[in-house]
C-alpha cells in the first residue's frame, strides 16, 4: 500500500506561561505504523514529574489562578461499564469530552451523580424521539462535555449541534469553544452520507464561531489521516476547508483497539482552529479501562482565575423537626412567654406591634436552635459509594493478568494464554459492571413496590432522587448585556431584574381617565374605612387559631426570620393564646406590619433553559410564616363571599378544583372555532415570563363592588 498523504500540523506550538518545567518520560509501544515515527506516552507509572498524575493545579495548590487547562477526550463505550476507569480519568483533567456513554435521555442524571465534582452536559440517542416506556432499548451512541465545578462561571452551553455533537463556550480574557463530537462509523450503504451530514454540522458551528472564539474539536472521528477509504479521505477534506490544525505532537499513535486484538488504528483527535494545544499524550492500555480506546490528554496554556469564592454570607441552620425534642421547646416557649400571656401586658398597640412579632420569631428561632439535637455535617458534598468487594476484587485480578500480558511484550496471538486471560477477565470487569448498575435499578423499582401506601416521605424521597439532581444554580449571569460572575453583583442583577418586572409600565394605550378615577375611588374607600372603622374585622377565637395553625404544611421552608410551620405548631397553648392577641390586633387597627409583607425570592430554573439568562427562570416567594397566619385567618372569614362571587371558569387557587380543567375548556373553544369558522382571541398571562404585573388598585375597586366591605377591604 502506497504512504498516504499527511496532512500539514502547526509548526510551534504555544509554549506555557509558567516556567518550563522537565519533560516527562516518554514511553514507547510495539504498535507503530512501519512509515511512522510517533511516540505514544502512558498514564500509567507514577512519575512526579508526569502532568497526567500530577496536573499542573491541584485541589493542594494554595493558588486560585490556573496556568492551564487539562482537556480529555475518551469514547467511553459504556458509562454503566466503564465507571472504574471514568473515575480514574476524572482526577487526571478539568474538562472531559465523552463520547459513547449509551445513556438513555431518563439516564443523564447518573452522569452528574457519578461525578460529583463535575458539571455535565449530556446528549442522547432518543433526546428527540418519543419511545414506548415498556420498550427498553439498547442504549448507544451519545456525547457529554463534564466541567469541573471551580470553572463553572466561565461555562456556557451552546445550542448547536445534534445528538452527536455537543459544545461550550468557555468564556475566558480569550474564549473558547470546545466540541465533543461522535462520528458515524463505517458499515452500510448510507454511511458516507450519515458521516458528511455530521461534518457540515460540525462546519456550520465552526463558521458561526471561529472568527470569535479559538475552536478545540476533541471526539471519535472515526476516521483516519493515514488511510484512504472514502470517509478517511472525507474527514481530511474537512480539515483541510476550514483550515484546522493537528498538534504536530499528536504523531501516528493509535487510539483504537479492535476486540480480536490484531486490528489498530488512529480514531480518536484533537483538531484546533489555532496553534494553542502545547501538550499532546496519548494514554495506553490500561487494565481497567474496558472500552477499545484510549482517551487522548491535552494541556492548553491559559491563565485562569479558578472559582474559590468564600461566601461571606451567614446561612441560617435549617432546623431538622424530626431531631427536635418537641416537649423541651414547648418547654422553652412557655418560659420566655409566660409574662405574654395576659393582653395587658403585652400593650399592643398600633406602633408596637412590629417589635412585638419581631421578638416573637426571634424567641422561636432560638428556642427551636437549642432543642434540636441535629449537628452541621463537617462533609462540604456527598461521598461516593465504595466499590463492591467483588468488583473490586475483579479489578485487582485485572490488573494483574494485564501487568503478565505487558511483561511478556503484550502478545496479540489468539493462541497465547496471556492474551486470553486479559480478554476474558476484561469481558468479565464489564459485565460485572454492568450487573452492578442493573441490580442497583432493581433494587430501586423493588424499593418502589414495597412502600407503604401511606408513606409520603419515602415515595417522594424516591421520585426526587429519578429526576435530575444536576446543579440548577448558577455563578454567572448575564444582565442588560453585563456578564457578571460575582455573588453580590448577582443578588443586585436579581433585585433590579425583579423590580422591573414588578414596575407598572406606561403605555400610550392605557385609558389614563379611567384609572385616575379607580386611583381616587380607592384612596377616599380606604380613609372612609379606615377613619370611620366602618364594619371591623370579627375577632378571631383561640379554636379557630387553633385550626389555623394545625392546617399549615410541615417540613416547608423557613422565611426570612427563620420561622417555618413548626415553630407555631409545636409551641402549644400558649402559642396559641399569643397569635390569637396578635392577629386580633392587626385586624383592630387595620394595618398590616411591613415585616409581613416581605419575602426571600428563589428563581427557579425551568427546564432546558440557558442558566445565565434570567427570563430562564420563575420566581417562587417564600413568604413570612406569621403573615400566612394572618391570611388564613382573613380568609376562613372570607371564605363563603368568595366562593359564592368569584366566576365559575376560575379553577386555580380554588378547592376541588383543577387548573388542567381550563385547559380542556380551552380546548374545547379552539376546537369549536375551527369547525365553525369563527374568530377566537386567546390572551395568556405569564407565556413568556412567570410573573404577574397588576396595578394593585384595580382589583380593589372591584373587591369592594362585589366581595368585601369596610375594614376587610382595607387588611385586603
Amino acid at each position: 500500500m502506497s504512504k498516504p498523504t499527511i496532512l500539514p500540523t502547526k509548526s510551534v506550538g504555544l509554549q506555557p506561561t509558567t516556567p518550563k518545567s522537565p519533560k516527562p518520560p516518554f514511553y514507547s509501544t510495539n504498535h507503530q505504523t512501519s512509515y511512522g515515527e510517533g511516540e505514544t506516552y502512558s498514564a500509567y507509572p507514577k512519575s512526579a514529574d508526569s502532568p497526567i498524575d500530577n496536573p499542573i493545579e491541584t485541589e493542594s495548590t494554595p493558588s486560585s489562578v490556573l496556568s492551564s487547562l487539562n482537556l480529555l477526550t475518551f469514547n467511553i463505550e459504556g458509562f454503566n461499564s466503564n465507571k472504574l476507569y471514568l473515575e480514574t480519568l476524572s482526577k487526571r483533567s478539568d474538562i472531559l469530552l465523552l463520547q459513547e456513554h449509551w445513556l438513555h435521555s431518563y439516564e443523564k442524571h447518573k452522569l452528574d451523580e457519578f461525578l460529583q465534582d463535575f458539571i455535565c452536559y449530556t446528549k442522547c440517542f432518543d433526546d428527540n424521539s418519543l419511545s414506548d416506556a415498556y420498550e427498553r432499548r439498547r442504549g448507544h451512541a451519545g456525547v457529554a462535555i463534564c466541567i469541573h465545578k471551580k470553572f463553572e462561571k466561565f461555562v456556557e452551553l451552546l445550542p448547536d449541534g445534534g445528538n452527536r455533537i455537543i459544545g461550550i463556550k468557555f468564556n475566558t480574557t480569550q474564549p473558547f469553544i470546545f466540541l465533543s463530537t461522535y462520528l458515524p462509523c463505517r458499515g452500510n450503504a448510507n454511511s458516507i452520507d450519515n458521516y458528511q451530514e455530521i461534518l457540515d454540522e460540525l462546519s456550520e458551528i465552526y463558521i458561526k464561531y471561529s472568527n470569535a472564539f479559538r475552536i478545540v474539536i476533541g471526539g471519535d472521528m472515526n476516521a483516519s489521516i493515514y488511510r484512504d477509504s472514502k470517509q478517511d479521505k472525507v474527514f481530511r477534506d474537512f480539515i483541510k476547508e476550514n483550515n484546522l490544525l493537528i498538534p504536530p505532537s499528536c504523531g501516528k499513535t493509535f487510539t483504537f483497539y479492535h476486540y480480536n486484538g490484531r486490528d489498530t488504528s488512529q480514531i480518536d483527535y484533537f483538531l484546533e482552529s489555532k496553534s494553542v494545544i502545547s501538550n499532546y499524550l496519548t494514554f495506553i492500555r490500561e487494565s481497567i479501562n474496558t472500552s477499545t480506546h484510549d482517551p487522548i490528554l491535552t494541556t492548553i496554556p491559559c491563565n485562569i482565575q479558578a472559582n474559590e469564592e468564600i461566601n461571606s454570607l451567614i446561612e441560617n441552620k435549617r432546623i431538622n423537626w424530626n431531631k427536635v425534642d418537641k416537649t423541651a421547646y414547648q418547654e422553652e416557649i412557655e418560659n420566655k412567654l409566660s409574662t405574654w400571656t395576659d393582653e395587658i401586658n403585652l400593650n399592643l398597640t398600633f406602633d408596637n406591634i412590629p417589635d412585638k412579632i419581631n421578638e416573637l420569631c426571634t424567641i422561636m428561632a432560638a428556642s427551636a436552635s437549642k432543642c434540636s439535637r441535629s449537628k452541621r455535617s463537617k462533609c462540604k458534598r456527598l461521598k461516593k459509594k465504595p466499590w463492591t468487594p467483588e468488583l473490586e476484587n475483579m479489578a485487582k485480578i485485572n490488573r494483574d493478568h494485564f501487568a503478565k500480558w505487558k511483561a511478556a511484550g503484550r502478545p496479540t496471538d489468539k493462541s497465547n494464554i496471556l492474551f486470553q486471560n486479559i480478554q476474558f477477565y476484561k469481558k468479565k470487569l464489564r459485565s460485572m459492571q454492568r450487573q452492578l448498575e442493573a441490580s442497583l435499578r432493581i433494587n430501586k423499582y423493588q424499593k418502589i413496590m414495597e412502600l407503604h401506601e401511606g408513606n409520603d416521605a419515602g415515595f417522594y424521597s424516591l421520585v426526587r432522587k429519578q429526576r435530575n439532581p444536576a446543579n440548577t444554580t448558577t455563578t454567572s449571569l448575564t444582565f442588560n448585556d453585563i456578564s457578571l460572575n460575582n455573588d453580590n453583583l448577582i443578588r443586585d442583577a436579581w433585585m433590579d431584574y425583579f423590580q422591573d418586572l414588578a414596575s407598572p409600565m406606561d403605555s400610550e394605550n392605557f385609558d389614563k381617565e379611567h384609572f385616575s378615577l379607580v386611583e381616587n375611588d380607592i384612596k377616599h374607600l380606604t380613609k372612609t374605612f379606615t377613619e370611620n372603622k366602618i364594619e371591623n374585622i370579627s375577632p378571631v377565637t383561640e379554636v379557630e387559631m387553633k385550626s389555623i395553625l394545625a392546617s399549615m404544611k410541615n417540613n416547608k421552608s423557613a422565611d426570612e426570620e427563620n420561622i417555618a410551620a413548626e415553630h407555631l405548631k409545636y409551641g402549644g397553648p400558649i402559642m396559641i393564646t399569643i397569635m390569637t392577641f396578635l392577629i386580633n390586633a392587626i385586624f383592630k387597627h387595620l394595618h398590616i406590619p411591613t415585616l409581613l409583607k416581605g419575602g426571600i425570592a428563589c428563581p427557579v430554573l425551568k427546564n432546558g433553559k440557558p442558566k445565565i439568562d434570567p427570563n430562564s427562570y420563575r420566581k417562587i416567594t417564600i413568604t413570612s410564616t406569621v403573615g400566612k397566619v394572618v391570611e388564613k385567618a382573613h380568609l376562613s372569614q372570607n371564605k363563603n363571599s368568595v366562593i359564592k362571587n368569584q366566576n365559575k371558569l376560575q379553577k386555580g387557587f380554588t378547592s376541588g378544583e383543577m387548573p388542567i380543567i381550563a385547559a380542556l375548556i380551552l380546548t374545547e373553544l379552539i376546537i369549536q372555532a375551527i369547525k365553525t369558522k369563527s374568530p377566537l382571541y386567546v390572551a395568556l398571562m405569564d407565556a413568556r415570563k412567570a410573573f404577574d404585573i397588576v396595578v394593585a388598585s384595580w382589583p380593589d375597586e372591584r373587591n369592594a363592588q362585589v366581595w368585601f366591605n369596610g375594614g376587610q377591604l382595607v387588611i385586603l
